[in-house]
């Protein structure tokens, strides 16, 4: 399997709290997280937004390989930065 592709400063496991709180889905793997087409975008302040690519795994039928990626949906996270 390829090494999961993250262009932000946000670690995989808090992106998939985020993921299950946000869209309610268990059960899959990240393959990329990017900030990449909201870098330069005016937002909000405290706002971020993430292109998400996630799968969910079945058994391999190739050698060497455990699991293949199938199903694979985009999804675009909001981030509100916590004010304190």
């Amino acid at each position: 399997m390829e090494e999961l592709m993250n262009t932000t400063n946000f670690t995989e496991e808090e992106v998939e709290k985020m993921i299950i709180e946000q869209f309610d889905i268990e059960g899959f793997i990240i393959t990329q997280i990017s900030d990449r087409h909201y870098y330069h975008r005016d937002l909000p302040k405290g706002i971020q937004l993430l292109d998400i690519q996630i799968g969910f795994t079945l058994p391999s039928k190739r050698k060497g390989v455990k699991y293949r990626v199938k199903n694979i949906r985009n999804l675009t996270l909001i981030v509100r930065e916590e004010q304190h």
